[in-house]
Parts: C-alpha cells; sequence; structure tokens
C-alpha cells in the first residue's frame, strides 16, 4: 500500500491484516520484516553516518594536526589535548 497515509486506519489494518487490540502476530512481524525490510538504523551507523560529511572530515583532520603540532612543540599531558579540542 503505497499511500498509506492518505487512508483511513481501519483501511490499512484491513489491508495488513491486523488487529488494533492485539497488534501483529509474530509470524506477521516476520513476514513484514522479510517483505519490507526491518524498522529503525542501528545507533552506530547513526553516529558514523555524523562524520560522513565533508566539512567534518576537514574539521577533523584539522584537531589532528593541531594535536600532532602541540606534541612537536614539546606540550604535554592535558593542555597538548585541550587545546586542539576546543579550537
Amino acid at each position: 500500500m503505497e499511500d498509506a497515509y492518505a487512508r483511513s486506519v481501519s483501511e490499512v489494518l484491513d489491508f495488513f491484516g491486523v488487529d488494533s487490540s492485539k497488534g501483529l502476530t509474530d509470524f506477521q512481524v516476520s513476514q513484514h520484516a522479510r517483505l519490507y525490510g526491518k524498522n529503525g538504523t542501528p545507533f552506530w551507523k547513526l553516529v558514523f553516518k555524523q562524520f560522513d560529511d565533508l566539512l567534518v572530515k576537514i574539521l577533523i583532520a584539522a584537531a589532528l594536526v593541531s594535536f600532532l603540532l602541540a606534541l612537536i612543540n614539546g606540550e604535554t599531558g592535558l593542555i597538548a589535548f585541550l587545546e586542539p579540542s576546543v579550537r
């Protein structure tokens, strides 16, 4: 059903064979997952997707270069890590 958003609740429930008081059976859940795919995206994929942007990659690279330069200049400990991370 491509236009489920434009249908009434009862039409959608009838189309999918769902009882509104009980929901889907376990068999229906597995069948629908096979036909339509599973819901949602895993959290770890959402986190890594945030880094799939050129500007973010440039900023991370700049922070790493700044961190390396701080280490080369002889800064150690917390300052070597904090200063590049807040720039």
